[in-house]
């Protein structure tokens, strides 16, 4: 555009004279064509191009390429309001606790458990299946279930009164919906696709081995009554093929399991389980070879073999086997070794005070003095009384002061205090303070005041300073025993000599056969040859019918249970237990159309269980597209694929592919509902790890399908060059 100015300005120099009018109407002109020229051609609106979302994040892209965001966008969360309330305002997505005793329950329908808020209210009273104007639920039940009679249950119909016989089985019928009971022996049934009897017996059926199998009425009339067993035994099976377990002993158990009857067997754990030793030639000794390896018979070394630290005694932190030394313990400082339990036992680390509170007396304000027999403990006085020498031959008194003085100021010598200055009239005249654990004594080599010192430093002083030393009590008095030679042990010589060292033993005994040293006498004794029935009586229990069995700090003894209960493992995170058997023989889950009992070999009860869906997928070659759709499968039926994409009646879900990935490949499955069969979220992931073709099942929960909904596989978003070939066989139930 341009444009006439008169002046100087932003524009530039101007002209400097008044416009001619033919530069005006230019002006205007130009102006005029300016604006008519937006007018007609306006600058394009910008607008968004795209909004995306990542979780809680939204991002706006416009369209000249500005970013707006991210925002954060309100996401709605669960909000835990305790135990029910009558009257209390809830809002959608609201959860609640209904537990026993809560007031606000309505009786005709108590269900306890976890609820969630479907929709906002108020009530007065607890109504679990409670529904709105338009018959949808007010509450959704997340945990928490009703126990009820058999009988009570509205699918269950049984035509022999309130429980059925003994011999009755639930048998479903689809023609009702309906669980009826019916006596084994007058109908055997399997998958009703397969055969349906009814009227008869089938004879000739084996013994059932898998989940799936038929049992036969003999086989069920094998069984112990009740499940009840003679006291002392077991419930096993050591008939040498699959049957029944029945009572048996447990030395029959073991000679079946561990085959072995031979006489003199020893029962150890080896790396894989428990085996049985046989015995060895006569005379040998069974030698362990620590932890990580499996005992063994060995000929015995004369002399000692093994020395293991008892109480107060130190080997070097393992038992010596062939040399070593055996030196005391070490003790806290300023302790004494010392027995102060009340009868013979090992001394152990004491402090000075508590070995003569034992020995003498704990009574406040006693004083140790030296009689013509030893040292004792002078019993207070009566107050005011002051301690009084009888000098030398005679033993000293409490007794009341004599006479008058004439005393006028008592100043502190060494070791006296009298309250830092001297006292003139009335005062406290006590011992001056010395260091925690110091006792007043003179270790200065000859006569002097007494001061604070260590109970080291006056053994030191009184018995010698030598390393090793050791202070005994002889026939007249307290002496020190010089150490002895490396390797010697303290040998007491009884109440009528003298301790000393002695060298060990150089020969050992024999002891019977099928014998363990060991000590079970009640009390600290010479060990002796036992039997290991002996030793497991005195250890765990002598009770008839206790179990052994390991917890997860050490053996121990289960006592017998009540007659007719039954072991029940707890895994290898808990201990076995007795329980009383109150399941029978049938455990039945919720049930659903062609259901079908059948018995479970791991649970000794028949179970009932849902047909197996199983989707095959399989990929020729590698995949050469980012995020390659593998499989889509659109489910004809309700299938639940179990969590973790674990396995179902012996099936399990696998993948693989023919060539090694280079890198961690992830395969993704998605699931799209049957309303929305385009519209997929993921559920689950499969993972090749880099140089496996074996795949990894993601961690999650178990995935409903419902029918008409879609399974999609897809392949990476970046292709791995070397993997190929991949097949997949996903295993699941029908719902």
């Amino acid at each position: 555009m341009d444009l006439v100015f008169r002046t100087l300005g932003a524009w530039g120099a101007g002209k400097g004279a008044n416009l001619e009018a033919n530069e005006v109407d230019s002006n205007f002109w130009s102006l005029a064509e300016a604006i008519i020229n937006l007018q007609n051609n306006p600058a394009p609106v910008t607008g968004i191009a795209s909004i995306t979302v990542a979780g809680t994040q939204m991002t706006i892209t416009l369209t000249d390429g500005t970013v707006m965001g991210p925002f954060t966008l309100p996401v709605l969360t669960f909000r835990w309001r305790g135990e029910f309330s009558s009257g209390t305002a809830y809002a959608t997505l609201d959860v609640f606790t209904v537990s026993t005793g809560n007031p606000f329950v309505d009786p005709a329908t108590v269900r306890y458990g976890i609820f969630l808020v479907n929709i906002a209210g108020s009530w007065t009273t607890f109504e679990p299946d409670a529904v709105d104007g338009s018959g949808n639920p007010v509450f959704t039940q997340l945990f928490g279930s009703v126990d009820t009679l058999l009988r009570t249950l509205g699918d269950v119909s049984i035509s022999t009164g309130d429980l059925p016989p003994d011999s009755s089985v639930l048998v479903w019928s689809s023609a009702d919906n309906l669980w009826h009971d019916q006596v084994v022996g007058s109908m055997a049934y399997q998958n009703a696709n397969n055969v349906l009897i009814t009227g008869g017996q089938i004879g000739g059926m084996p013994t059932p081995v898998n989940p799936g199998d038929v049992a036969t009425k003999a086989y069920v009339d094998s069984l112990p009554e009740g499940m009840a067993a003679p006291d002392g035994t077991m419930l096993a099976n050591i008939a040498g093929f699959t049957a029944p377990a029945i009572p048996n002993t447990l030395s029959d158990y073991l000679d079946y399991a561990l085959a072995s009857t031979i006489r003199g067997t020893l029962l150890y754990r080896g790396g894989t389980g428990w085996i049985a030793l046989p015995p060895g030639s006569d005379g040998l000794f069974l030698q362990t070879h620590d932890a990580g390896n499996d005992p063994t018979w060995a000929i015995g070394a004369s002399g000692v073999v093994s020395i293991t630290a008892g109480t107060g005694i130190d080997t070097g932190g393992s038992p010596i086997t062939s040399s070593g030394v055996v030196s005391f313990a070490t003790v806290a400082d300023r302790s004494i070794l010392a027995n102060v339990s009340g009868s013979v036992a090992a001394p152990t680390p004491q402090t000075l005070s508590t070995i003569l509170d034992h020995v003498l007396t704990n009574a406040r304000g006693t004083v140790l003095v030296r009689n013509i027999s030893g040292w004792v403990g002078l019993a207070p006085g009566t107050s005011g009384y002051y301690l009084k020498t009888q000098g030398a031959g005679a033993d000293l008194m409490w007794d009341a002061p004599v006479g008058s003085g004439t005393v006028t100021s008592i100043s502190a010598g060494a070791g006296i205090d009298t309250g830092g200055a001297p006292i003139t009239a009335t005062g406290a005249v006590s011992l001056a303070a010395i260091a925690a654990g110091a006792i007043l004594a003179n270790n200065t080599g000859s006569t002097a005041v007494p001061t604070g010192v260590q109970l080291t430093l006056i053994l030191d002083r009184v018995f010698g300073s030598t390393r090793g030393l050791v202070i005994f009590r002889g026939a007249s008095a307290w002496s020190a025993l010089a150490a002895g030679t490396a390797g010697q042990f303290l040998s007491t010589g009884g109440t009528t000599a003298d301790p000393s060292w002695q060298n060990a033993p150089t020969t050992g005994g024999s002891v019977p056969n099928q014998r363990i040293i060991a000590n079970i006498s009640g009390s600290a004794a010479v060990p002796s040859a036992n039997t290991l029935s002996n030793i497991l009586d005195n250890i765990v229990s002598s009770a008839r019918g206790t179990l052994l069995y390991r917890t997860n700090s050490g053996w121990i003894g289960l006592a017998p249970g009540t007659s007719g209960q039954v072991l029940t493992t707890g895994g290898s995170a808990a201990d076995p237990s007795w329980v009383t058997n109150a399941g029978g023989l049938i455990a039945i889950a919720s049930p659903a159309a062609q259901d079908m009992l059948s018995y479970n070999t791991s649970s000794g009860k028949f179970e009932n269980h849902r047909e197996r869906y199983i989707v095959s997928a399989y990929a020729a070659g590698t995949m050469v597209g980012a995020s390659q759709n593998l499989l889509f499968h659109k489910f004809s039926k309700a299938v639940t694929v179990p969590a973790n994409l674990g396995g179902y009646l012996g099936h399990t879900t696998v993948a693989g592919g023919a060539v090694a990935a280079t890198g961690s490949t992830v395969v993704t499955l998605a699931r799209a509902l049957s309303a929305t069969p385009t519209t997929f979220t993921n559920v689950a992931t499969i993972t090749f790890a880099a140089g496996s073709v074996t795949g990894s099942m993601s961690t999650q929960a178990a995935i409903s399908f419902a029918q008409g909904d879609v399974l999609r596989i897809r392949g990476p978003a970046s292709p791995d060059p070397t993997f190929s070939d991949f097949h997949l066989t996903l295993v699941g139930f029908e719902t």
